[in-house]
């Protein structure tokens, strides 16, 4: 804090009150001099005044200070976005004010969640992130982002445990500062999305104890039944509504954690096609279904080109290329117009947790997703070896031009 900006609030803040100097030194028990000294920024009140002079204002130590722990929810965001946008310009600046956001507002979750997600975004491609365990600047940026991460899972706890007054995020909870009591479901929210950021974080970081310690009692040991039984309470109290919308949002949830494990089990699979077929069907069958292709439209795609690959590494050059094309027709069908009706249909009750596909910059972020991951497997088609022995054959190379065409198509996806 600078002396003279201390100088001036409190210069403000006397006159807001309509209080003399005078009047102000009577009441702390000090001359009109030394009032009209602090004033000029002359010299500053002990620390021991200060709670009193913030009492005689009717303000707090924070506002005294010029202090600002929180920011709200649309400020933050905004903060994101911005940081963002830098880090593709000017990565060091970008990663400095990071740093400085985080002492600044070391109490407010928002912030501190959206510091550690940009961080988490920019390590991979960021100078030794391609490293385990990360160095250099993506060393740097995965501490700092670890350290946000751990802080808002302290501030849930303290929230939870005693009734820390959080702002952010919880603005939904009815005010804009809202007591825990008000609020415990959003932090719960907030710490279960930190917790897998965090948990990769520290894998990247080489602590790998720590991360299975986050993970663990998460992972549950059973299917639950609560939505179900939710539900049917719902019903029989005549809100057949709310028992919809409580089971659609179930629904969708469990897709997408079945999608994720799907996905996983593919990545360890890769390497035998008869162990990766049946995943293989399941994705099929889940996929067959353009309102829960939607929920991860890159997750057919994904998979048939392991299928193709597993082929090809095999040797079964025919059953390769018809699997690839396959996966081409996945790729170029994903984001197809397709998916808008029958995801309305089966999930119209939960518009507020899927992609609507009605944001204003949803046309621009669809057309650098589509592009990122053509970008991504025309790398792949190039570099895999399992595809050197069909490169001299037409067919591959009209499939991999086929990939990597840059051509947006319409369409609504991903779950927020």
């Amino acid at each position: 804090m600078e002396q003279f900006q201390f100088a001036e609030r409190l210069a403000r803040e006397r006159r807001r009150c309509g209080l003399t100097q005078d009047q102000v030194a009577a009441h702390l028990g000090v001359t009109k001099a030394a009032v009209s000294k602090w004033e000029r920024g002359a010299s500053l009140p002990d620390m021991a005044q200060m709670p009193k002079i913030a009492s005689l204002f009717a303000v707090s130590l924070d506002d005294l200070f010029g202090y600002e722990p929180q920011l709200s929810s649309a400020e933050a965001t905004a903060w994101y976005v911005e940081v963002l946008a830098q880090f593709a310009d000017d990565p060091a600046t970008a990663f400095r004010r990071c740093g400085e956001m985080a002492v600044r507002y070391w109490s407010c979750v928002e912030v501190l969640f959206y510091i550690g997600m940009a961080l988490y975004g920019q390590v991979p491609q960021t100078t030794g992130g391609a490293d385990r365990p990360v160095q250099g600047d993506a060393a740097d940026y995965a501490e700092l982002a670890a350290r946000c991460f751990g802080r808002v899972r302290a501030l849930a706890r303290r929230a939870e445990e005693g009734g820390l007054a959080v702002e952010g995020v919880f603005e939904g909870a009815g005010s804009q500062v809202a007591r825990a009591s008000e609020t415990a479901p959003a932090l719960r929210s907030v710490v279960q999305r930190t917790v897998e950021a965090e948990a990769v974080v520290l894998q990247w970081l080489g602590r790998v104890s720590e991360a299975v310690a986050l993970l663990e009692p998460l992972v549950p040991d059973g299917p639950s039944l609560a939505s179900t039984v939710l539900a049917g309470i719902y019903r029989e109290q005549g809100e057949d509504e709310r028992a919809e919308c409580t089971l659609q949002r179930a629904l969708v949830f469990s897709l997408v954690d079945a999608e994720c494990a799907l996905t996983g089990l593919v990545a360890a699979r890769q390497h035998d096609v008869a162990a990766l077929e049946p995943v293989a069907q399941v994705v099929e069958s889940l996929c067959a279904n353009d309102g829960v292709a939607s929920l991860n439209p890159s997750l057919l795609p994904s998979v048939r080109y392991a299928y193709a690959a597993a082929l090809a590494r095999g040797g079964e050059r025919e059953r390769a290329l018809g699997a690839l094309r396959r996966f081409a027709d996945a790729l170029d069908a994903s984001w197809g117009d397709g998916f808008a009706g029958p995801r309305a249909s089966l999930f119209d009750k939960i518009s507020d947790v899927l992609w609507s596909g009605e944001q204003a910059d949803y046309p621009e972020q669809r057309a650098k997703a589509v592009a990122a991951l053509r970008q991504q497997y025309g790398l792949r088609l190039a570099a895999d070896p399992c595809w050197d022995g069909l490169r001299d054959d037409e067919r591959f190379v009209a499939l991999t031009s086929r990939v990597t065409e840059d051509d947006v198509r319409e369409g609504t996806w991903n779950v927020r």
